[in-house]
């Protein structure tokens, strides 16, 4: 199933069990603040109450958010150089290759050189 089906889905249950919820919660609740009075049913006061508990739970979680998110960046950083270190060592393996096989190279040649003396 695609994710927006899903989404769609989660949304549907979300929304009839919140039609269920203020259904079943429609008894009449006086509160009070300071000099303010409300009355009005159950539902949309513990509904208001979940709300500002989400946005609390969600304020307390943003140092921890960033924190990572620093964190994230400095570890970015480090790979990169990581990468840049790595593809210079690998560069440098390269060009000892190509010295090693050309020293081997000249080496062959001396030994023929000398096979060749000292047949002679």
């Amino acid at each position: 199933m695609p994710k927006t089906t899903l989404y769609l889905l989660f949304v549907l249950f979300v929304a009839i069990m919140g039609a269920f919820f203020a259904f079943e919660n429609q008894d009449p609740m006086s509160v009070q603040l300071g000099r303010w009075t409300w009355e009005t049913s159950e539902a949309p006061i513990i509904l208001i109450a979940f709300g500002i508990g989400l946005l609390l739970a969600g304020l307390a979680s943003i140092p921890s958010l960033v924190s990572r998110s620093l964190e994230i960046r400095s570890l970015k950083k480090k790979i990169k150089g990581m990468d840049e270190e790595l593809d210079a060592v690998r560069d440098e393996k390269e060009q000892l290759a190509k010295k090693f096989d050309a020293l081997e190279e000249k080496q062959a040649k001396q030994e023929n050189g000398i096979e060749e003396i000292e047949a002679v």
